[in-house]
């Protein structure tokens, strides 16, 4: 899921399904999914250039947090 913004989405719905996310929930939530971990983590072991692998390209990064926004705006 870290740059699939529907996959995202569906597991989101059905977290809600079984909780409902306060709107401040939904504001942390988009706040962590625009950082997933596994890209914090690889910086933080071997800095910017072993993380390289899993930063996606800029368009997609971008596409990525229009879809997230929508989506979770919607939700």
């Amino acid at each position: 899921f870290t740059w699939n913004a529907g996959g995202m989405l569906r597991a989101v719905e059905y977290y809600q399904r079984h909780r409902q996310l306060s709107a401040p929930d939904l504001s942390l939530l988009h706040a962590l999914l625009s950082a997933p971990y596994p890209v914090v983590r690889s910086i933080k072991i071997g800095g910017i250039q072993s993380a390289a692998r899993v930063i996606p390209s800029t368009d997609r990064f971008l596409q990525y947090q229009k879809e997230l926004g929508a989506l979770l705006a919607s939700s």
